[in-house]
């Protein structure tokens, strides 16, 4: 794949975002990343699919933004997530993938669980 494809998926603004600890930066960085992926699918369903999805990921990344990483292993991990796909490695996209979501999961209920009411 051309280097301006994969510099269009895994762009700047997650290095800046990071390198400046800019949490509300992280966040729209995350879900431009997520966005471009689901755009390589080409699938119209995975598209709608997604769009629904983003209401409540939104919502998460809002609770979450207090603790959100800033920290190289963030950038690690999105960009071996980009690199699986992009070199067409569908088990490691997979993969990788199921680790970035049980993360996320796992941070959403940590940080939940210190949520008074």
């Amino acid at each position: 794949m051309r280097q301006s494809a994969r510099d269009s998926l895994f762009c700047k603004s997650f290095c800046q975002a990071a390198a400046a600890g800019d949490r509300a930066a992280m966040s729209d960085a995350d879900l431009a990343f997520h966005e471009r992926l689901i755009a390589l699918s080409d699938s119209p369903r995975l598209a709608r699919i997604h769009s629904i999805l983003m209401t409540d990921t939104r919502m998460c990344q809002t609770v979450l933004s207090d603790s959100y990483r800033v920290d190289a292993e963030w950038i690690v991990e999105h960009r071996g997530i980009a690199e699986a796909v992009l070199n067409g490695d569908g088990t490691l996209a997979e993969g990788l993938l199921s680790d970035h979501a049980e993360g996320a999961l796992a941070q959403l209920t940590r940080t939940t669980a210190s949520i008074s009411v």
